[in-house]
């Protein structure tokens, strides 16, 4: 019997958009960020110590971004093989370190155009009509790709 089956409801197709939305914004920061070869996650880290100058624990930087420990393990090792953040001693912990940003983290933000927070701070329409998704804004990806060609 076609049709009587269960029928998705209004929240769950809210949900799915709201995911398509998402995946829509990081696959356009990632487009983004590649100029510096800087993934969105790495991008998120460095904004975290750049917000904190005494730096974090990895477990800290693991509930803040909402991650495994050893995801962000990975991360840390990435930045800091590239001289971007660096791990120092907690001396009340000798298996923790504070992670913090370098200058040469902070000359990284810097570069970063003041564009992606003029673009990540505009107001998404209420609805458009893009067949993929029809709340995610198409013009917000277009606008974040041409800045990869602006190098």
């Amino acid at each position: 019997m076609k049709g009587s089956g269960p029928h998705p409801g209004p929240r769950y197709v809210a949900l799915v958009r709201v995911l398509r939305a998402t995946e829509g914004l990081w696959e356009a920061s990632r487009v983004f960020f590649d100029r510096w070869e800087l993934s969105p996650s790495q991008f998120n880290l460095l904004i975290l110590l750049y917000e904190r100058p005494a730096g974090c624990t990895q477990i800290e930087l693991s509930r803040e971004l909402i991650m495994h420990r050893s995801n962000v393990t990975g991360l840390v090792d990435r930045l800091e093989a590239r001289g971007w953040v660096k791990r120092q001693d907690v001396h009340t912990d000798r298996r923790a370190y504070h992670i913090v940003l370098t200058p040469a983290g902070h000359r990284l933000l810097r570069q970063i155009p003041k564009q992606f927070a003029i673009v990540r701070h505009r107001p998404v329409p209420p609805h458009t009509s893009h067949p993929r998704n029809p709340i995610a804004p198409p013009k917000l990806a277009a606008t974040l790709s041409s800045h990869k060609n602006a190098r």
